[in-house]
């Protein structure tokens, strides 16, 4: 899954850190630690399997290995794996889930998200 991954990633949050705050940045980021607030980026966001991460969370892709509270949303694809814990509510492109992921939320897709609203211009 992630570790598949050899995209440059431009900011790590350690296992051993702890960040609190948000963060905007155009690179990807890995997320080995623990992290409270809000992650925009134009890159990927990696969870790494002893990463957690409290609030919403926007990317151009997701990989999942670790623990997520709040909403996601991926342009491209969010992966979850086998050991990732997701609460909350995902929208994207393409949803992967490895058996064994837990997901507690809503799921929406991105095309159905355009489609609701050409159905809302038409009406």
């Amino acid at each position: 899954m992630a570790k598949d991954r050899a995209e440059a990633v431009g900011t790590i949050i350690s296992e051993d850190c702890r960040f609190e705050g948000n963060i905007w940045l155009e690179s990807s980021i890995r997320i080995d630690g623990s992290h409270i607030g809000d992650v925009v980026t134009e890159g990927d966001i990696y969870i790494g399997d002893k990463g957690s991460c409290v609030g919403n969370l926007n990317a151009r892709n997701l990989y999942i290995c670790g623990a997520i509270k709040g909403d996601v949303t991926a342009k491209g694809r969010i992966e979850l794996s086998s050991k990732a814990k997701l609460r909350g509510n995902a929208t994207m492109g393409n949803l992967i889930m490895e058996e064994g992921a837990e997901f507690i939320g809503s799921c929406r897709t991105l095309n159905t998200l355009n489609q609701d609203q050409e159905e809302e211009n038409i009406a």
